[in-house]
């Protein structure tokens, strides 16, 4: 995993947005076995850890197959069913299916651990049948129980019939591939991996387990907990933030503060915290966004002038018609009274809606019955264009006016917003006022006694308006109506866009890549401070200093400067920047004044502890103490271990 650069600097980043990775596991490929391998009996190398497991052969440089520990299993589905390891592409799918083999660091569910196994040996080509004919060198969790390595020996011994096996502890092959004159000496391993964190002092050159101490903290706490703050800092996006990319942005962006305190004095000033936080951008969807050109745009509102002035037309044509058609009935009434035909002539009135002759009359004083049944067709078409002056000085004065309620609805929000920013100073004059008025109540109440009284007099309520801040929100039906008043002048102002562009005079704008952008800020060296801090996830335990002074403090003060010669940093959970530097500060501070210490880092903290139990097997001088052989596991005990410069104390039980 890539880790984030010393962010001690306060040089500023040139980019500080990045996406989450969200890498898709390909599964393991199915390896040939050569007849090289077959009969040369080469070692086979497995690195058993409660994250990853690492395993190949003795004659790689490389492991050949790295892959989560876990399993996923359906319930009442068939064991051909089962997903291991890289077969699970996306993790979170299944992750309420999730299984492990481990509690904690110790292996304590065995069938798992033989599918496991399965899957190993099936995909690194091993085909013998009924066997793994070749050696096993395999990790152990550090003082491991002899109930747990006897189950794993006979797993191996009896169901695969492996020739011999030879059990390690992985922080001291780690150390035996980095430092192999220190792990003949005195040394203190600081191991920090997926669950716990070790504490494993060594005194001329084996481990002293009687004095090791365990932190029960690892990166699956710190991933918890960096899963459960950003959860809480981003409700909208709680699906979102997932444990895996949780555990990216520990250990791509996480580090190790040198001096905590100081450092979250530098995370509260703005300038630093904008310079070196990082913004992780989430997927999102963007808004749709115009890209018609102002050509277009033009062409597109001579358009809309033209169908408007098509539509009045037609408009004034039917109009036309009915009043022909309503003249036409007139004209026809009239002749009946011309004809003298009373009857007829009162029941057409009657349908008309008029009730005498008079009112028949008046349609006729308002134009000539000529200009009427046949209108001049150039007196038409000279009234359109006065038509269109009107059409478009209404426009103007309706747009007019909707600009003018804009501007008042945004002076009234930022003379509001001015009110708040004012109160909220303690020596500004608003803040003074309503201070003052407060006071004055409260002395108004101590002379009337211990009774509140406060409200049921008129002039309380004058009181209350002049100190409530409740009218200093923004309403939404305020909201409602700029943004009703936005689209009409959208729609109806072409200089809306020029002069307000997207409501830049506005409180807010609405970025919608901002709003799917996660800050992880103080975040970045919080998480890691578990590990010197644990307090800071409720737990009630020492941290990686106060162990390692307590340790030291068990052995006469020449062995301790032995031990603080060789302080060696390993496991999965140290590859934050900046942690040797912290380590060093921490043991100035524990050891007395001017003594000297040196601190040293794992090349490759994750792999190192495999490239160690490959060298070892390889080098003949140790692998003939190392292995425990088949006979040896049936003569002296299923838990028998075999001990030698890397592997644990062999305590019997019952001693």
């Amino acid at each position: 995993m890539a880790a984030a650069t010393n962010q001690e600097s306060d040089q500023p980043q040139a980019v500080n947005v990045f996406t989450f990775k969200d890498v898709k596991t390909q599964p393991d490929p199915y390896y040939t076995y050569p007849e090289s391998l077959r009969a040369g009996k080469t070692p086979l190398i497995i690195d058993n850890g409660s994250y990853q497991c690492k395993a190949g052969w003795a004659s790689d440089k490389e492991p050949r197959l790295i892959f989560k520990n876990v399993m996923a299993k359906g319930r009442g589905k068939k064991e051909t069913d089962v997903q291991i390891g890289n077969d699970i592409s996306n993790i979170e799918v299944v992750r309420w299916l999730l299984k492990t083999q481990f509690d904690g660091q110790v292996v304590t569910h065995y069938d798992m651990q033989e599918q496991m196994f399965d899957y190993l040996f099936s995909h690194l080509g091993i085909s013998t049948e009924g066997c793994v004919d070749h050696p096993v060198v395999m990790t152990e969790a550090v003082c491991n129980p002899n109930y747990c390595r006897q189950n794993m020996s006979e797993l191996l011994f009896e169901c695969y019939h492996v020739p011999k096996v030879a059990y390690g502890v992985d922080a001291l092959f780690s150390l035996h591939h980095n430092k192999p004159k220190a792990a003949l000496d005195h040394a203190m391993l600081v191991c920090s991996g997926f669950h716990t964190t070790h504490i494993l002092p060594l005194v001329a050159g084996r481990l002293d387990a009687a004095n090791c101490k365990r932190v029960n903290l690892g990166g699956w706490q710190a991933t918890g907990y960096m899963h459960r703050l950003f959860q809480l800092k981003y409700p909208a996006h709680f699906a979102a933030i997932t444990l895996t990319r949780s555990e990216e942005l520990l250990y791509d962006h996480g580090y190790i503060a040198v001096d905590y305190m100081e450092e979250l004095h530098r995370w509260s000033d703005l300038s630093y915290y904008h310079r070196n936080v990082h913004k992780i951008q989430l997927p999102f969807t963007p808004l749709p966004t115009s890209s018609v050109s102002a050509e277009d745009k033009e062409k597109r509102k001579q358009q809309a002038g033209r169908r408007l002035q098509e539509i009045n037309a037609k408009r004034r044509e039917q109009k036309l018609a009915a009043e022909q058609e309503k003249l036409q009935q007139l004209l026809s009434i009239q002749e009946l009274m011309e004809d003298d035909d009373d009857d007829s002539f009162l029941r057409a009135l009657e349908e008309c809606g008029f009730s005498s002759a008079n009112e028949l009359q008046q349609p006729f004083n308002f134009a000539p019955k000529g200009k009427m049944l046949q209108p001049d067709e150039g007196q038409t078409s000279r009234a359109t264009p006065e038509l269109d002056k009107q059409q478009r000085a209404e426009r103007e004065a309706i747009v007019g006016n909707l600009r003018r309620q804009r501007q008042e609805i945004v002076e009234t929000r930022q003379q509001r917003r001015q009110r708040r920013q004012e109160v909220a100073k303690r020596k500004s004059h608003a803040a003074q006022e309503r201070m003052k008025i407060l006071t004055q109540l409260a002395q108004s109440e101590r002379r009337r006694g211990k009774e509140d009284t406060f409200g049921m007099n008129e002039e309380d309520w004058n009181v209350y308006k002049a100190i409530s801040k409740e009218g200093d929100s923004d309403s939404e039906q305020e909201q409602e109506r700029l943004n009703q008043i936005d689209q009409l002048l959208r729609e109806h102002d072409p200089d809306f866009e020029k002069d307000f562009g997207n409501g830049q005079d506005m409180d807010v704008t609405f970025d919608i890549a901002e709003y799917y952008q996660l800050h992880l800020g103080v975040e970045r060296c919080r998480v890691p401070e578990l590990l010197f801090q644990p307090s800071l996830l409720g737990m009630d335990q020492a941290g990686v200093t106060e162990t390692m002074d307590y340790v030291l403090n068990k052995y006469p003060a020449d062995i301790q400067d032995k031990l603080v010669q060789n302080v060696f940093l390993t496991g999965g959970n140290t590859l934050y920047p900046n942690l040797q530097s912290r380590m060093e500060k921490e043991l100035q501070a524990i050891r007395p004044f001017q003594s000297t210490f040196q601190v040293f880092t794992a090349k490759n903290p994750v792999l190192d502890p495999w490239y160690g139990a490959k060298s070892m097997s390889t080098d003949p001088s140790r692998s003939a103490q190392m292995f425990l052989t088949r006979a040896e596991y049936m003569e002296k005990g299923t838990e028998y271990l075999k001990e030698h410069q890397a592997s644990n104390l062999y305590i019997p039980t019952p001693k």
